[in-house]
């Protein structure tokens, strides 16, 4: 098998997994699809005739990601706090994780 991605006016719009040989050539060729077997790359992603790029971040992504920064370090913080309070590595994995 071999991952196929579909692009359509510049973007990865699926990405289908094709059986090798005669029969998968074809619908990789139907299809205008490029193999895609050994590159990283999913749907949404633009491709320029030679290269895949991965989008920009969305509004939302970026702000999930800095909701995710700020928790770590929130999470970091209070293990420090248990930690210089005299619980143990094993008593504040237990408690935070």
């Amino acid at each position: 098998m071999r991952n196929v991605a579909i692009v359509e006016n510049g973007i990865v719009t699926n990405i289908i997994a094709v059986a090798l040989g005669k029969d998968g050539d074809k619908e990789i060729t139907t299809r205008g699809g490029l193999d895609v077997t050994k590159t990283k790359v999913s749907i949404g992603w633009k491709h320029d005739g030679t290269k895949f790029v991965k989008p920009d971040p969305t509004p939302e992504e970026l702000s999930q990601a800095k909701l995710d920064k700020e928790t770590a370090a929130k999470k970091l913080s209070g293990r420090n706090k248990l930690l210089a309070l005299g619980l143990t590595e094993a008593e504040v994995t237990a408690l935070v994780g």
